[in-house]
């Protein structure tokens, strides 16, 4: 998905903000190291500010940026250097999008409990349409489906399940939890 969604090169300079314990952190790191781009690490202080993150995303011409919303909400200043700025872990709001989106810069909308090993959709975002989720990833499927486990029409409530080779197999130590949320594919085509 890194290139062929997110479209990095190794021409890329990717921000290392988020905490190690938090599994957003993967992403960056691979966004970086698996195709052979440059990670950029800011001490702990920097990461933790809007403002002297701001700074130093413009001075170290960093060009992928995985935030969160509300942290990017609290960013003064445009970020010029930045192609691609990934948003996820929280609803985007459209006044971000309004705001940040771009000609010269893709900004994405994820979404993806750690089930799913980071992320399971994305959606190009524009200022001229509604913000979703998006669609799955490839590795990934998703399905709406309602309380009897049917697909239910587009634009009807139901619940999101996320399937395929990239999601966790279960809980480690957890069968019963495992079982609970961990169910069978009632679409898989294999």
């Amino acid at each position: 998905s890194l290139r062929t969604v997110y479209k990095l090169t190794a021409d890329e300079r990717v921000y290392q903000g988020f905490s190690l314990a938090f599994d957003a952190s993967v992403e960056e790191i691979w966004a970086a190291f698996s195709l052979g781009g440059t990670l950029v690490v800011p001490s702990g202080d920097i990461a933790r500010s809007a403002f002297d993150a701001a700074d130093f995303i413009n001075s170290r011409n960093i060009t992928c940026f995985s935030t969160v919303p509300t942290f990017l909400s609290m960013i003064p200043d445009d970020l010029p250097p930045l192609k691609l700025l990934v948003l996820g872990a929280d609803v985007c709001p459209p006044e971000l999008v309004q705001r940040w989106a771009a000609p010269s810069r893709r900004l994405l909308n994820t979404y993806g409990p750690t089930e799913a090993t980071v992320v399971a959709t994305a959606a190009e975002c524009a200022r001229d349409k509604p913000v979703t989720i998006g669609k799955p990833l490839p590795g990934y499927s998703a399905y709406v489906l309602d309380d009897k486990m049917q697909q239910v029409a587009s634009g009807e409530c139901g619940e999101l399940y996320l399937g395929g080779d990239s999601i966790a197999r279960g809980y480690l130590n957890r069968p019963n939890l495992t079982a609970e949320r961990f169910v069978a594919n009632p679409y898989d085509q294999d």
